[in-house]
């Protein structure tokens, strides 16, 4: 926030209470003099009023000549030394326009506002200000505040055009009264000190100034007097004027002669009661979103004096509403301040301005609400891949060749289907050998046994048997070249195409199978989510090959053993699918969800922040 040049700074109170500044503003003999002055206690009291200290002021004349071609400049205080682009055309447009004028730069996070001066319907000139807020509620103030200051450049204007005049007299009235106002810290000091040098100027008996708010009045001081005592029955009469003046919102004046304004005049009335030269006055003084003032004057004087007091009256209740103000600023407490911002607050948030924004604001709070309150199935998204429910192998039933391969993975084949076969010459060799050494054997056992060399046939006959043996073996063997699918199925590996004369051993796996649409999935959740998941839970399961189409699954099995993928643990978890599909194959992949316990909304899109940040907390935690 800028501060002007040669100004106090923000939350200064001594700059605005100053009996210098007062006396340089009443001193003055030339309009320059006037503005130069004015600007310093106009800037606190927006200060006061708004909270926010102004960035630019200015104090112009109306006119067509110069660079600005509306207006020249009397006094101004800024950043710059002469008032911005944007500030100008805001002064310009009020002039035109012959009233006040408002805008804001949201972007800059600024407001202007701008105000004219009139005395007696002719244009005199304009005021304008820089404000570092957007808020409209503030604007509005601001424009009332500069209307109320802008009354002593009126009165300059209007005391050098009618320098005899009874507004001349006010007007320099008014500058006593708030000169002695501002002269004391103290609330209570400055009414008296006030109300004192109004009823010397006035020639007044008594003057008495009040505060209003509510039904609750407040007596702050009465001329010539130290202390007020509240339950004196004329203190109570005082009261009761205040309260008819206030709450008519208008002067109320009564003369003992019978003369009175067109208002309710009792309380006044008993002010003057048995007195016919008695007269009594009462002024409201209205604040800026504050109680209100009210000042009493009561005089023992003619007809004509009555009357010129009744005019002087009303011209200084409106000259002392801004030093009225700012003590009243001055005077509250740091609580009390607290108070009012929060009461300010809560007139935003409950009031009748800013209404799409507070639509806005509500239908947010309803969203958030509903989040919290409305519970609905926590679904837990794991990366799923489709396995047979069943897997078989086929092996290399003994040492040999690969001789063909007549499928491949992915191919369906019917149980009994030939898959490959091994190649069988080198068993049919050995057959044809095995044959020849058994009858080798036989005819040598007959010669053994026509020589009666009975351990040479016995010999001979083992050799026999061993061979005999072996033959079965190889038999064997060759029925089993032919590698024959054991169920109807997929083929999901093996491709001995590749392989032909390829040499394999007894045991090796050719082929792998699984049976027809019979499958079981197997999901990969993470560890963050693996405590949600149990046996049973219901989900669904979205193919990439079948985005169109939805499967129902139910968990199987939960594994207990974690591996690791992408810098991520997860959990294998098993789940089958309620109605198996025609079209599915080993292989296939997708996403699945599975319903868990009911959560909020709000839980469930927050959950993940929470346990990051409950597991920092505990990392950092000594």
């Amino acid at each position: 926030m800028t501060n002007l040049p040669g100004n106090p700074s923000a939350g200064d109170i001594s700059g605005f209470i100053s009996p210098e500044l007062w006396r340089k503003l009443s001193s003055a003999r030339s309009f320059a003099d006037l503005a130069d002055g004015w600007i310093d206690l106009c800037r606190a009291n927006l200060e006061l009023v708004l909270g926010v200290v102004p960035v630019e002021i200015v104090v112009a004349f109306n006119s067509a000549e110069g660079a600005n071609r509306h207006f020249r400049i009397a006094a101004y205080r800024g950043v710059d030394g002469k008032p911005g682009a944007t500030l100008t055309q805001v002064v310009q447009r009020s002039l035109v326009v012959r009233s006040g004028v408002a805008t804001t730069n949201p972007d800059l996070g600024v407001g202007y506002v701008s105000n004219v001066i009139f005395v007696d319907d002719d244009l005199k000139g304009a005021v304008g200000v820089v404000l570092p807020t957007a808020d409209t509620q503030r604007l509005n103030l601001a424009m009332r505040a500069l209307q109320w200051n802008a009354a002593w450049l009126a009165g300059f204007w209007r005391g050098e055009q009618y320098r005899d005049t009874a507004e001349t007299v006010a007007l320099r009235y008014g500058q006593h009264a708030s000169a002695a106002l501002m002269s004391c810290t103290d609330l209570e000091a400055g009414a008296t000190s006030c109300a004192t040098v109004m009823a010397d100027d006035l020639a007044a008996n008594r003057v008495t100034i009040g505060l209003v708010k509510g039904r609750h009045v407040r007596v702050l001081g009465s001329s010539h007097t130290a202390m007020v005592t509240p339950k004196s029955d004329r203190v109570h009469l005082i009261v009761d004027a205040m309260r008819e003046a206030v709450y008519q919102k208008v002067p109320v004046h009564f003369s003992g002669a019978g003369s009175s304004s067109q208002t309710a005049t009792e309380s006044h009335a008993k002010l003057v009661e048995g007195r016919e030269k008695a007269w009594v006055g009462s002024w409201p003084v209205i604040l800026p979103d504050i109680a209100d003032g009210v000042i009493v004057v009561q005089v023992e004087c003619n007809l004509d004096q009555c009357l010129r007091v009744q005019a002087l009256g009303g011209v200084l209740s409106e000259l002392i509403a801004p030093a009225f103000g700012l003590q009243m600023a001055a005077s509250r407490s740091g609580f009390h301040r607290l108070y009012r911002r929060a009461n300010r607050a809560m007139g935003w948030v409950f009031g009748l301005h800013h209404t799409r924004i507070k639509a806005i604001c509500l239908l947010v709070g309803a969203v958030f609400a509903a989040s919290l309150l409305i519970d609905i199935p926590y679904r837990v998204t794991a990366e799923t891949e489709i396995e047979g429910l069943v897997q078989r192998a086929v092996p290399a039933p003994f040492d040999g060749f690969i001789a063909e391969g007549l499928v491949r993975a992915g191919d369906v084949v019917q149980k009994g289907d030939v898959l490959g076969r091994m190649e069988t010459r080198e068993l049919q060799l050995h057959r044809f050998e095995l044959q020849s050494s058994i009858v080798e054997s036989q005819r040598k056992i007959e010669a053994a046994t026509g020589e009666r060399d009975l351990s040479e046939a016995r010999i001979l006959r083992s050799r026999m048997q061993q061979a005999i043996s072996e033959l079965e073996l190889v038999k064997n063997n060759l029925a089993r070249t032919e590698l024959q699918a054991p169920f109807s199925g997929f083929v999901i590996d093996g491709d001995l195409s590749q392989k032909i004369g390829s040499p394999v051993k007894e045991g090796d796996v050719l082929f792998e199978l699984s049976p027809l649409n019979q499958y079981r999935l197997k999901l990969k959740v993470n560890e963050k989510d693996i405590r949600h998941i149990a046996v049973g839970q219901n989900g669904v399961l979205l193919l990439h090959a079948r985005p169109n189409s939805l499967n129902e699954i139910t968990v199987e099995r939960v594994s207990p053993i974690s591996e690791a993928s992408d810098g991520e643990n997860y959990f294998n978890v098993e789940a089958l699918l309620v109605e198996s599909a025609q079209d599915l194959q080993p292989g296939m992949r997708g996403v699945a969800k599975v319903k868990t316990e009911p959560r909020s909304i709000f839980w469930i899109y927050t959950h993940p922040l929470w346990d990051w940040a409950r597991l920092l907390l505990w990392r950092v935690s000594p």
